[in-house]
């Protein structure tokens, strides 16, 4: 009993060790661990910040670069829409950046582009194929 004490409390611990390193944001779908469809999956934009980056694994898991903090999260997708999860991000003070990509609900893919759009259908930005 006093093991399953110390597991839960420790828990508890990084829960909020880690709610306290960023935020969580996302869309309304609940994003389960399923299949990507290949025209999603791979790196997207430049790897190098002040440029935003975005890997989207076959999983559904993802994580990148909005130009200064970090984000990841797992989404999944719906009508040839890949659907962002919640997402956790950084929350570092980041001067003349443009954080769209933290700001993402969707993305569609055309050729070899990406353009994420936000819940009302605006287009944020898009990222390229390395």
């Amino acid at each position: 009993m006093r093991t399953r004490t110390r597991h839960a409390a420790a828990a508890a611990g990084f829960a909020v060790l880690v709610a306290g390193c960023g935020t969580v944001s996302g869309s309304d779908a609940t994003a389960s661990p399923t299949t990507v469809t290949s025209a999603f999956v791979g790196p997207w934009g430049e790897p190098d910040p002040p440029a935003p980056s975005l890997t989207i694994e076959g999983d559904g898991t993802f994580s990148g670069n909005d130009g200064c903090n970090s984000l990841t999260g797992r989404g999944s997708v719906v009508d040839r829409a890949f659907v962002f999860g919640e997402m956790a991000s950084t929350r570092k003070a980041c001067v003349d950046v443009d954080a769209w990509l933290a700001q993402a609900h969707h993305a569609t893919v055309d050729g070899d582009t990406l353009t994420v759009l936000s819940a009302d259908e605006t287009v944020l930005g898009a990222l390229e194929r390395p």
